[in-house]
């Protein structure tokens, strides 16, 4: 008797876990895809300003990174390569909201179905690493890198395509010759 309990327990908690994906998946694509889209391509831009206003000494360069960085000369090619990074992900966000239309085949649409899927943990670990960095981090660019952490959310979750698997077997086989 307890096994079974035990089992109807777990069955339920399958159960209510696969509800509370669907409910969630359900609430992220309410956002509009286009508007995720333009605020992607929006916090990228951001970002890249930042990392300008760095270069261009306008910002000290211990806003960001946590303050980590010990100079200048440091700061330097993680900024340059922060704003090429920036610029790719902008383009990707582009692509894959559908601003940009591009007809893509099978092998590069997975493949970005695939960066962006694993593009958000990383999204959230820096949107917390944001809000435990600078206080230029933590009043601006946390609050800036959770709304990106939400809109590159929904341009993942993008129905692109449906897979689906049929086995054929000797009587589908039968079927289809008795169709002709």
């Amino acid at each position: 008797m307890e096994d079974l309990q035990a089992r109807n327990k777990k069955d339920f908690q399958k159960g209510y876990l696969a509800w509370k994906q669907q409910y969630m998946l359900r609430l992220i694509r309410r956002i509009d895809l286009r508007i995720a889209g333009f605020c992607s391509v929006g916090v990228s831009i951001i970002g890249m300003i930042v990392h300008l206003l760095v270069l261009l000494q306008v910002i000290p360069f211990s806003w960001i990174n946590g303050g980590n960085t010990t100079s200048f000369e440091a700061q330097l090619p993680i900024s340059i390569v922060s704003i090429l990074v920036l610029i790719l992900l902008a383009l990707l966000a582009l692509i894959g909201s559908k601003i940009i239309p591009v007809k893509l085949n099978t092998f590069l649409t997975v493949l970005l179905v695939v960066v962006l899927i694993v593009k958000i943990p990383y999204d959230l670990v820096e949107c917390l690493l944001q809000f435990m960095g600078t206080p230029f981090e933590r009043s601006f660019l946390g609050i800036v890198l959770f709304i990106g952490f939400l809109a590159d959310s929904r341009i993942a979750v993008e129905k692109r395509f449906t897979i689906t698997f049929t086995k054929k077997n000797a009587s589908d086989t039968e079927q289809v010759k008795a169709q002709e």
